[in-house]
Order: structure tokens, then C-alpha cells, then sequence
């Protein structure tokens, strides 16, 4: 089942190691853990960094349970959800990327989710720190 479009024009797509993470970056995946292997990667633009908005991206999962991730800067924190509550993720590996002011990225995630997912921007949660943005995976 396909996500339904959400707002600011981010992009899905399968993603594996060595794909690019942003829409408007070449920083690339180079490890992947296996529970997120195989999920549906909504890639924001790293120009997007930012945003405070409490409903960035927006989209619906349907009627059969996913686990929906975040894989965030570790430098700041998740960003907010006004639908779900994120947890911090216990992945069997690490997310690591090729930008070398991040080198892993931190995960929370929320296991079950069906219908809407609403999330706000990278900095919703407050924190200055993050200088990156975020990416959602969702797995069936």
C-alpha cells in the first residue's frame, strides 16, 4: 500500500546502503539496520533543518499496523508527534551515515500505528542542537 501524499513535497522511496538520505543532499546511507531494511523512506530536504512547525509531514499508514521510525540528528532531539508516541528504537545495529558531524543517527519509533501520522518539524522538540533533519521510515 502507498503512503498518501503529504505536505512540503518530501519524497518516498526504498532505500538501501549507499543511497542518499535527502532530497537536496549526497550524504548517504552506510549502514542500515535489518528491522529497517525493506521500509518505505520519506526523505526530507536538509535545507528544511530548521522548521518549528508542529505538523511538517503529514501521511497516512492505512488500516494495517506499521511500525513508523525517526531517524534523527543526535546532536538535538525527535521531533514532535501530535498522533503518536515515539520511543527510543531498539535496532539490532546502527544507522550510520556519511555526514561526519553525525556518524549515527538516533531512532525513536511507534509500533502499531494505523491512519494518520502527523510530525513536526526537525526543531518542534525544542532543541537547538539539531543541525540536520530527519528522516521517517515506516515498515510494514
Amino acid at each position: 500500500e502507498s503512503l498518501d501524499p503529504y505536505l512540503h513535497g518530501h519524497k518516498q522511496n526504498l532505500l538501501e546502503e549507499g543511497d542518499d538520505y535527502y532530497s537536496d543532499e549526497s550524504l548517504t546511507l552506510s549502514n542500515v539496520p535489518p528491522e529497517l531494511q525493506g521500509g518505505v523512506w520519506i526523505s526530507a530536504a536538509n535545507a528544511d533543518n530548521a522548521n518549528t512547525d508542529s505538523n511538517f509531514v503529514s501521511f497516512d499508514v492505512g488500516s494495517d499496523p506499521v511500525s513508523v521510525y525517526i531517524a534523527y540528528d543526535p546532536a538535538g532531539s525527535a521531533p514532535t508527534s501530535s498522533t503518536h508516541e515515539f520511543t527510543p528504537a531498539s535496532l539490532t545495529g546502527s544507522l550510520d551515515v556519511s555526514d561526519p558531524s553525525v556518524g549515527t543517527m538516533s531512532v525513536v519509533s511507534a509500533a502499531g500505528v494505523t491512519g494518520t501520522v502527523v510530525i513536526g518539524g526537525n526543531k518542534s522538540g525544542g532543541t537547538p542542537g539539531s543541525q540536520q533533519a530527519y528522516v521517517v521510515i515506516v515498515v510494514p
